[in-house]
């Protein structure tokens, strides 16, 4: 028996397609309003005390900063404890 192909059991194909970010814009509304907020918190970040983990765990000189508090902060004698730890 074949298949009798009408309207009603075709679906038409949607092609996607990527977009340059450059033209994305995010209208006033809730997520705009949480974009900026979250653009001022990172601006007024240290980056000095966000690298400390990455140069600490490398070696590196920490440049006498301290890290920020969190469940990753690296311990002198282990890895990221949180990063193991919390999963």
């Amino acid at each position: 028996m074949a298949l009798k192909i009408t309207r009603s059991n075709v679906r038409p194909s949607l092609e996607v397609k990527a977009i340059p970010i450059a033209n994305v814009r995010l209208l006033p509304s809730i997520f705009f309003d949480s974009m900026q907020i979250g653009k001022r918190v990172l601006l007024e970040l240290d980056v000095e005390r966000l690298l400390y983990a990455y140069r600490f765990q490398a070696g590196l000189s920490t440049k006498g900063t301290k890290p920020y508090e969190s469940w990753a902060t690296p311990e002198p004698d282990r890895a990221f404890p949180g990063l193991y730890e919390a999963h």
